[in-house]
């Protein structure tokens, strides 16, 4: 089971008095956690009534958001977070999750103000994670927004258990009005709102090109659209993803954007092979072999298969960069024997 806890005005809610204590547990100096407190309770807030300011509040909790320095001081909150899940861990109350044998046990990440935790879906296990969020809650003020969170289940998971466990999954679907935009306007809309919203699933998965077409005739009407005239598309989508200097409107064609966003995900797996993701990947996917080498194998998950399709268009702008030798493979013609640099090394220059 995989649990998406969304915590409810995650910076607004930080107590003061838990931050110094997190900052002093870790080992900040006192007078560099002084200066850090300085900072975030000096903070005033007023109001603005018909152009003029009214008014002063201090608040007495709560990171200001839009801060550089907030987000650090809220990754430290979450660190403390981290460690109730890790010890719960440790004492077996929750079980950590591999996606096979030799890759790293998970119990949960953390992006920005969103938890995700895999357990087992029993029902001996949920009462222990409430119990940790319930902990987190009481000494630093976040609170789980259990509206916006959602859980998802394993496919052997019978359901009514998915019943009992009682967390409901709400899509929220938001529209927006054209009728008063220009077709300038509606650019403006197709490239910063309509184009930017699957970006995120597309910079981990393959999206399917019947859904991408499907973005992409939802834009072409709406930019075509009017109320007075018929829906006529007077230029091709292809022509208006070309740049304004070659006649386009500079809109993305969403299939090599998608591409290019796995590549980039490609490139971030060979250049950080410390991190968890990596790891994750090598023990599944190529747990003996180099990325360049990994194959899709017989039964891939639907991210490794998203990510292997951009391996051509990787490798294809990818040069090796001559270092030691110990990790370049060399080699001529298709069927010649590949032997690695540091190997041909005797044979002089």
């Amino acid at each position: 089971m995989n649990l998406k806890l969304d915590i409810s005005k995650a910076y607004d809610r930080v107590e003061w008095s838990f931050l110094r204590k997190v900052m002093d547990k870790l080992g900040f100096p006192s007078a560099f956690i002084d200066l850090i407190m300085l900072c975030v309770s000096s903070v005033s807030y007023s109001f603005v009534l018909s152009g003029s300011q009214f008014g002063s509040i201090t608040p007495q909790r709560g990171l200001h958001q839009g801060d550089p320095l907030s987000s650090y001081l809220f990754l430290l909150c979450t660190e403390s977070l981290c460690s109730l899940f890790r010890a719960a861990a440790d004492r077996g109350t929750i079980s950590r999750v591999a996606v096979c044998r030799g890759a790293p046990s998970i119990s949960h990440l953390l992006f920005a103000d969103d938890t995700m935790v895999f357990c087992p879906a029993t029902l001996s296990t949920v009462p222990v994670v409430r119990i940790v969020l319930d902990t987190y809650k009481l000494a630093s003020g976040q609170e789980i927004n259990l509206h916006k969170s959602s859980a998802v289940f394993s496919r052997n998971t019978p359901w009514d258990t998915r019943l009992v466990l009682g967390i409901r999954l709400e899509n929220k679907h938001e529209g927006w009005q054209e009728k008063s935009l220009s077709q300038a306007g509606k650019t403006v809309l197709i490239q910063a709102v309509v184009q930017a919203i699957p970006s995120y699933a597309m910079s981990c998965f393959k999206l399917p090109k019947s859904l991408l077409q499907e973005f992409q005739a939802l834009a072409a009407n709406f930019f075509w659209h009017d109320e007075d005239r018929r829906r006529i598309h007077w230029l091709a989508w292809d022509q208006m993803c070309s740049s304004k200097l070659e006649g386009g409107l500079g809109f993305r064609n969403l299939e090599a954007f998608n591409l290019a966003l796995l590549a980039k995900q490609l490139w971030r797996l060979l250049t950080r092979p410390e991190s968890l993701v990596y790891q994750v990947l090598k023990a599944k996917n190529f747990p003996h072999s180099h990325l360049f080498d990994a194959t899709l194998g017989s039964r891939p998950s639907y991210t490794w298969r998203s990510i292997f399709t951009a391996m051509n268009l990787f490798c294809s702008g990818c040069r090796w960069r001559i270092g030691t030798g110990h990790r370049l493979i060399f080699g001529k013609i298709h069927g010649y024997p590949v032997h690695y640099l540091s190997e041909l090394s005797h044979l002089g220059h």
